[in-house]
């Protein structure tokens, strides 16, 4: 996700189904408790300043 990748790119690359990875990132966004891709990425900026 850092790398703005596709739910396919990312599948193709892990070599996991589709399914898998929405499930995983739904469970990223439940976890950061937010519901877009530019949030994650928000924190993660934040956090990487931060550390």
């Amino acid at each position: 996700m850092w790398e703005n990748k596709s739910n396919l790119e990312i599948s193709n690359e892990l070599f996991i189904s589709m399914g898998t990875v929405k499930s995983h990132i739904h469970n990223i966004f439940i976890k950061l408790d937010v519901t877009r891709r530019q949030d994650v990425q928000k924190l993660y900026s934040e956090y990487h300043i931060t550390s």
